[in-house]
């Protein structure tokens, strides 16, 4: 199966640790994990232990 998380950054957090231990347990059982973020945070590297990681850049002037 394949699974995807979504986060805005990737600093840690408590829900990001969370789903980190998530994902840990999904990949023993040879699940495919991906990551979607906006914001590169100390995390990120953990992440990439688990699953892809793809960056999606906002467009600031979009939000002004």
């Amino acid at each position: 199966m394949k699974i995807i998380f979504y986060y805005f950054s990737t600093y840690l957090g408590g829900q990001q640790h969370q789903i980190l231990n998530l994902s840990r347990c999904f990949c023993k059982l040879g699940h495919e994990v991906k990551w979607i973020y906006e914001e590169k945070g100390d995390v990120l590297n953990e992440f990439n232990k688990y699953g892809e990681s793809i960056n999606v850049p906002i467009n600031k002037g979009f939000l002004n």
